[in-house]
């Protein structure tokens, strides 16, 4: 049995990048859905 081989499917740069775009993707779905409903956060108070 030989040693086992690791594969890397993308580089350190490339998750950061792709951690970067997923943070500014969940900020701006976040901000859009805190704008729409933002009565119905207001009225749940300290749990919204």
């Amino acid at each position: 049995m030989g040693k086992a081989q690791e594969t890397w499917i993308c580089g350190f740069w490339t998750r950061i990048g792709a951690l970067y775009t997923d943070i500014l993707f969940l900020a701006i779905v976040g901000n859009l859905l805190g704008i729409v409903h933002k009565d119905f956060l207001a009225q749940l108070g300290g749990w919204g």
